[in-house]
């Protein structure tokens, strides 16, 4: 929800700089059919191939350029290492690179967006959590045990995207963005820009893709 705004006007920029563009609601999100059984990372890297399919058939371009935000962004790089989709260039920004440590992080927002949202007195930490403390809802979405089975495993760095030319936008720190950086070095077409999250995202993309 907070990426759609981001999405849409870098959409707007690209198209006016000559791309063809396509943005899709993954199944089981946003204006896509289906509910949470719908959902999972095998499911999504399937919409991923099917979107550039739809995109090839309505543009005489021979060139796909994928980019993506977040877990946006890694199911583009999967999708490139899983399914073999051939794109000439692929841009990361902050892309979930260690699931199990993603879930974690997603309970730790939505306990942040109830508290800022209600009165101290008004909410209660009521939020479901396992032993690992994964959340089985989190932020509006609730996740099949698909979806949380295929994220617990999920370890991009051990995963790396397939394209001529990758491009990283990070504003992240610690172990896991390290080791993603680590097993990129020395690749050919790699371009890693480190920013602070308050940069210009939307003119650091459009650079990225310059």
């Amino acid at each position: 929800m907070q990426a759609h705004r981001l999405y849409r006007v870098l959409a707007e920029q690209l198209e006016q700089s000559g791309f063809t563009v396509l943005r899709f609601d993954y199944g089981g999100s946003g204006d896509s059919g289906g509910g949470p059984e719908c959902a999972s990372v095998s499911s999504w890297l399937g919409d991923v191939v099917t979107a550039a399919g739809e995109l090839a058939a309505a543009t005489s371009g021979k060139r796909l350029v994928i980019a993506g935000v977040r877990m946006g962004a890694t199911l583009a790089a999967l999708a490139t290492s899983r399914l073999s989709l051939r794109a000439r260039q692929i841009v990361l920004w902050d892309p979930v690179i260690d699931g199990l440590t993603y879930l974690r992080e997603l309970a730790t927002a939505h306990r942040a967006l109830m508290r800022a949202e209600f009165a101290p007195d008004a909410w209660h930490d009521n939020l479901a959590v396992d032993d690992d403390g994964v959340p089985g809802v989190a932020l509006g979405m609730t996740f099949s045990p698909a979806m949380l089975s295929e994220l617990r495993s999920l370890d991009l760095a051990l995963e790396l995207p397939e394209a001529d030319h990758v491009t990283v936008l990070s504003t992240q720190a610690g172990r896991p963005i390290a080791r993603f950086r680590e097993a990129l070095a020395g690749r050919a077409g790699l371009r890693w820009s480190g920013m602070q999250a308050s940069e210009n995202v939307a003119l650091s993309l459009k650079l990225a893709l310059a």
